[in-house]
């Protein structure tokens, strides 16, 4: 009887001590897990009987085979093209043969992607855990590809510490943990509908504390903004593997979005950058704040709003295309008004009295998709791009304003396009701003919200969290990328 068989044999006996929902619960995890019940050879086994050679029909029941059982479209089409060669070369090629084969295709692969099989590029520093974070979309895969990579890390020898901060998806936590205990690792959770960065800090918090080797982080963008915040001043390389769409730091960092082999070996195996760390701290209780991390842009007013705004279930189906949707319920919703003051990197301050704005953002980096927000942004730089936006008019200015930032993406130059009357966009950097406005505003942090504030403060911590990123060349790409630092 099989781990499986014997997991739902349990389940099933004590189902009359079990309330309703706890076992709906539990059959989504059974229906969950049903496809690793029978190994992927097995499954090979049954596509193979009765054939005697390895032809065009067999590979295409082999990649159907691969695929079912979440090798990877990518992983999968690169095996199966590996065995077309080796047939066209060897001329004939017996089914018998064709285990061992895939077998050896298999490591190959693993083997040119993670570098050592002992280490897998994950040179962790005594006492300073590796992060690897993993985020997407639900049945993207995260799941199980933190089974297979705590397995592997395991297996060579490594402590790993899994952190569960899927908290409301149905059964998450109970999917992950079988996972985490097939692999031999240690899995921190808290309760169903936990805030999800908690469980990202404790997990991190405890890794560290057991001298863990590696950290398997799950979750969105608000996770890596989190554990990216515990990492900060550590010294210690952090990587991310975002499936996915909508990731947004990962995507300014030129880390690839839709190909998971590719941005595992970055994870695993590539250079690392120190990345800037801005903070946003809200000063109406300064003994309650601690300064809040964001890694690409945090702000007050509209963008705040808009995000509040924004439908889970509709980001869910569309991805950043829903933001659109909250922005249009606030666009004619009162300005703001409050004094600025900004410092720049000489340390001079300037005041402005009583500025009217739609919404002040802070940037670290600017690049959204299809637009450039902050086209001077630098991720590294030690400064923050402060952005003052306004329009009047109604409709008519935010059209103006629409205008501007495609105006500013084709040139790659900040600020307004010279044919708007009805909108601003006043760019300035510095290293620190605060803000005093009239009335309280609603503010967020790479998209999390925080609430309202009327006084905040935006800084900056120079080059505190260190990255993994693509290898490029020295010359800056179209992206804005600049080249890694070899730890």
């Amino acid at each position: 009887m099989g781990f499986f068989d014997i997991f739902k044999k349990k389940q099933d006996s004590a189902a009359a001590d079990i309330p309703e929902s706890r076992q709906q619960q539990q059959e989504e995890l059974n229906a969950g897990l049903e496809k690793t019940k029978t190994g992927i050879f097995s499954k090979l086994a049954r596509a193979v009987a009765g054939r005697s050679t390895v032809d065009a029909d067999l590979l295409d029941d082999v990649e159907e085979v691969l695929i079912t059982s979440d090798v990877g479209v990518e992983t999968t089409v690169k095996i199966i093209r590996r065995i077309e060669e080796r047939v066209a070369r060897d001329k004939y090629m017996n089914t018998s043969e064709l285990q061992s084969i895939l077998r050896e295709e298999v490591m190959s692969l693993m083997e040119e992607s993670h570098g050592s099989e002992k280490h897998f590029g994950l040179d962790a520093r005594q006492g300073e855990p590796y992060v690897v974070m993993v985020v997407g979309v639900n049945g993207a895969g995260k799941t199980t590809t933190i089974g297979k990579l705590a397995a592997q890390l395991t297996k060579a020898g490594l402590k790993v510490w899994i952190g569960a901060a899927d908290t409301f998806r149905a059964a998450a936590i109970d999917q992950l943990k079988v996972w985490a205990d097939r692999a031999g690792a240690t899995m921190i959770r808290q309760e169903m509908g936990s805030d999800p960065a908690s469980v990202a800090f404790d997990t991190l918090t405890s890794a560290k504390a057991n001298g863990a080797d590696v950290v398997v982080a799950v979750g969105g963008d608000g996770t890596v903004r989190t554990v990216a915040s515990a990492m900060s001043g550590t010294g210690h390389a952090m990587g991310i593997i975002p499936i996915g769409t909508g990731n947004l730091f990962a995507r300014n960092m030129g880390i690839p979005i839709d190909d998971i082999d590719a941005a595992l070996t970055v994870a695993t195996s590539h250079g690392s950058r120190h990345v800037d760390v801005g903070r946003l701290s809200l000063l109406d209780d300064p003994k309650a704040d601690h300064g809040h991390a964001f890694l690409i842009i945090a702000g007050v007013g509209f963008d705040a709003a808009m995000i509040d705004d924004t439908d889970p279930q509709l980001k869910k189906n569309i991805s950043w295309l829903a933001y659109f949707v909250g922005g249009v319920k606030n666009l004619f919703t009162p300005k703001y008004r409050g004094d600025v003051t900004i410092t720049s990197t000489d340390g001079s301050m300037h005041t402005r009295h009583g500025v009217a704005f739609r919404t002040f953002m802070a940037g670290n980096c600017g690049q959204i998709p299809v637009f450039s927000l902050m086209p001077n942004a630098s991720y590294d730089d030690g400064i923050l791009d402060f952005e003052i936006i306004d329009t009047s008019g109604g409709i008519f200015g935010w059209a103006n304003l629409f205008g501007d930032v495609v105006h500013q993406t084709i040139t790659g130059k900040p600020g307004s396009n010279p044919l708007s009357t009805n909108s601003t966009m006043d760019q300035i950097q510095g290293v620190s701003a605060e803000i005093t406005l009239e009335k309280p505003v609603l503010a967020q942090v790479d998209g999390d919200m925080l609430g309202r504030t009327r006084h905040l403060r935006f800084t900056v911590d120079r080059e505190a969290l260190c990255v993994r990123v693509p290898e490029v060349a020295p010359d800056m790409s179209a992206t804005g990328i600049i080249p890694p630092i070899r730890d």
